[in-house]
């Protein structure tokens, strides 16, 4: 059943159907379709006509298990700039957003990136000598080649990163208190899939699977909860100097298409297609040739 042709279907010509009417088609819908709901407002929000898994496939990333976190503690010496002391103070709230030192929030996509492991990135950049900014060179939601050029053009750098005492909330935001801080959390639940704004107070369990921004702290109505894994693996970079005089613009190499085979079948940009089945005129099979404007020759592997 489709709202479009519903009016036609149902002998009522091109008259224009009221939002009662659609309301109405809507429920119908659901009910054909199995469609079940089970809070006010949940069928406005976004992952609600998602099952459990279909959601968790297409958003989140791979399960953290203890082995993968238990590497993190090792390979990473652990600090004790913000462990909570006695008679150190925490202010009431927190809100890095009011102070505009944060950006506004991502949309990952259907990738399944693995935001969690932002200790990762940090090294990256480290040994990237630094990172460009969202503007001149967005997140695109894909897996594709890197750009060198806008890859290589460093804007803002770190020195260091830490990871937070693991399980030690006090201290998480004692760090919140002076900076935003990298954190994951397990959101595969029904419950944070239909999560969209305030204090979380669902169910959620401890297998990180998101990684997300801390950006402050506080209470809502006398909600105020620390769980789903919020203090197992937060960490935050370190900064001791300023960034570098912001280069001349030049203009930046624009990313370059796949390289087009035929109707059906494309190479990476940069590479060359080459037929590996022929019949004929006609190729039933294609390879890359991991180099530009060349010619294939007939072994196949040169």
């Amino acid at each position: 059943m489709f709202v479009i042709n519903y009016d036609l279907d149902h002998g009522l010509g091109h008259r224009m159907t009221t939002e009662v009417e659609v309301m109405r088609i809507y429920e119908m819908w659901l009910v054909k379709h199995g469609k079940n709901y089970n809070a006010l407002g949940e069928k406005e929000k976004r992952f609600a006509d998602l099952t459990n898994e279909e959601y968790r496939a297409m958003y989140l990333g791979t399960r953290m298990n203890s082995k993968t976190r238990s590497n993190r503690l090792v390979r990473k010496a652990k600090s004790n700039k913000y462990v909570f002391r006695v008679g150190d103070y925490l202010p009431g709230s927190v809100d890095w957003r009011e102070k505009n030192v944060v950006g506004a929030v991502k949309d990952q996509g259907q990738c399944g990136l693995q935001w969690g492991l932002m200790d990762h990135a940090f090294e990256l950049i480290i040994n990237n000598g630094g990172i460009n900014t969202e503007e001149y060179y967005p997140y695109l939601a894909s897996n594709n080649i890197c750009d060198a050029n806008r890859k290589n053009a460093c804007v803002v750098f770190i020195d260091e990163y830490e990871d937070v005492p693991k399980n030690n909330e006090k201290s998480l935001k004692k760090v919140v208190g002076n900076q935003p801080v990298s954190i994951a959390v397990e959101a595969g639940g029904r419950a944070f899939q239909l999560y969209q704004s305030g204090v979380f107070t669902g169910q959620c369990g401890t297998n990180l699977d998101h990684g997300v921004v801390a950006v402050g702290y506080g209470t809502e109505g006398g909600a105020s909860t620390g769980k789903c894994g919020i203090a197992m693996m937060a960490s935050y970079p370190i900064k001791n100097e300023s960034n570098p005089p912001k280069p001349s613009p030049s203009p930046l190499v624009p990313i370059r298409p796949p390289t087009v085979c035929d109707a059906y079948y494309t190479c990476p940009q940069g590479t060359t297609c080459c037929y590996l089945f022929e019949y004929g005129n006609y190729c039933f099979g294609w390879g890359c040739c991991p180099m530009e404007s060349t010619t294939c020759c007939d072994d196949y592997y040169s």
